[in-house]
């Protein structure tokens, strides 16, 4: 199974947390608000396709309500899939394109994934996502290190400062 699983949750925060050679995800999770991660080291999550380091449908949360999600020193090695995969249906702030659900993603270092290190995808016309990323690197990702699709909804991708694709 995966690591950690959590649904229909706010507030979480994981600390110097390692999670080693997963069945499925090395964290599973559902309708969350406000998720921190900070020195968290996931290694070998999955063996198979859909197996992601991290994999979210609806990762909720606004700067302006306080419960934007931050990933920080978060490092993601060979991951079977992908090493982030977040997907938005809805938002906490539908239609509303200056508030969206924000993830930050600072220090971090995702590789070797199977497919692509970050994707982020909206698949509704009521999800609202921006994930801003910085000094993190991206190494060893065949297909891309990071991708975003827009399906429906308003998607927004901002890398800055110091990233590295590789």
């Amino acid at each position: 199974g995966s690591g950690i699983v959590l649904s229909d949750t706010y507030n979480v925060a994981l600390t110097n947390l390692d999670i080693t050679t997963t069945g499925i995800h090395g964290i599973d999770g559902s309708n969350i608000g406000n998720l921190d991660l900070t020195r968290v080291r996931i290694t070998g999550a999955g063996n198979a396709v859909n197996e992601n380091g991290i994999n979210i449908q609806n990762l909720f949360g606004t700067s302006a309500s306080g419960r934007d999600s931050r990933f920080d020193s978060v490092t993601i090695t060979g991951a079977a899939d992908v090493g982030i995969e977040i997907v938005n249906s809805t938002a906490t702030a539908s239609g509303d394109t200056s508030n969206p659900d924000l993830l930050t993603i600072v220090n971090s270092t995702i590789s070797n994934s199977g497919v692509i290190g970050l994707l982020a995808v909206t698949d509704a016309v009521s999800a609202n996502r921006r994930i801003d990323m910085s000094g993190s690197t991206l190494t060893n990702n065949p297909s891309r290190g990071v991708a975003a699709n827009a399906n429906n909804g308003s998607l927004q991708l901002n890398l800055t400062g110091g990233n590295q694709l590789v």
